[in-house]
């Protein structure tokens, strides 16, 4: 949570785009954009998405919580809500470019 004081601490506790990145996220996985309606553009915003999602992974792997890839890919299919059923895959895809 951002205490509002400006517009971009009231942007920063929005949540943006495709994969919904709070704008507090985004800044700290290196978005340096001016404005954080910049990550409704499909392509940034699910590489920030992949970004705060792929270091999740990483904290969880480096804790002993690793989850499957399996479970994973299932947990995105119901994010994505079954309107793109390459959905899980196009984010999965993405994710070693983050690593």
């Amino acid at each position: 949570f951002v205490e509002p004081g400006g517009t971009e601490e009231i942007a920063r506790s929005i949540s943006w785009g495709l994969m919904q990145v709070m704008g507090q996220v985004a800044r700290e996985h290196g978005f340096t954009g001016k404005f954080l309606s910049a990550l409704c553009n499909p392509s940034l915003g699910l590489d920030i998405g992949c970004a705060a999602l792929a270091s999740k992974l990483a904290a969880a792997h480096q804790s002993g919580q690793g989850t499957a890839l399996g479970e994973i890919a299932r947990a995105l299919a119901l994010w994505n809500g079954g309107s793109n059923p390459n959905y899980a895959a196009e984010v999965l895809a993405r994710l070693p470019h983050y690593q």
